[in-house]
Order: structure tokens, then C-alpha cells, then sequence
């Protein structure tokens, strides 16, 4: 699996292997933290801290089309027409 690239809060790359990610959350507005599948040295999960939203990392975590504004809404109509001729 390919390795997802992040810029941590202090602006340095961090490559994240998808497949071990334990969870993600918000730590503050733009902020998030990835807890990986590997144990720091208090047996707790290793988090990291990256720049974006919990929306953004998930969309980059999961490959799907990274989107930076929201999606246009697309609203259809129905058209009655009347048989009144």
C-alpha cells in the first residue's frame, strides 16, 4: 500500500501507511491526530499531529478525491406538465 504524505505541526513531511491506522480525531481547529497501530514507550498508541481537518486526513487516509471546498449540491426538479390541451 502506498504511503500518504502529511505536514505535521511543524511544517515536516510525515508518511503514513494507511493500513496502520488505529483511528483519527480532532485535536483543534485544524488539527488532527492519526494513532497508529504501533505502541510508544508507555504501551500506549504513537499519534501523530497533522496539519487539517479530521475530513481532510480521512479522504487522504482512505484515497478517495481529496476536496478542498464543498461539493456542489445538485437539486432536480420535477416538472409537472399538464395535460390540459
Amino acid at each position: 500500500m502506498a504511503l500518504v504524505a502529511f505536514k505535521n505541526t511543524h511544517n515536516q513531511d510525515v508518511y503514513v501507511n494507511p493500513a496502520q491506522v488505529l483511528y483519527i480525531s480532532t485535536f483543534e481547529e485544524g488539527v488532527t491526530i492519526i494513532a497508529m497501530a504501533i505502541t510508544s514507550a508507555g504501551g500506549q498508541p504513537y499519534a501523530l499531529y497533522v496539519r487539517g481537518s479530521v475530513e481532510l486526513t480521512r479522504q487522504r487516509l482512505e484515497g478517495g478525491p481529496v476536496r478542498t471546498h464543498p461539493r456542489p449540491q445538485v437539486v432536480a426538479h420535477n416538472v409537472e406538465q399538464s395535460a390540459e390541451a
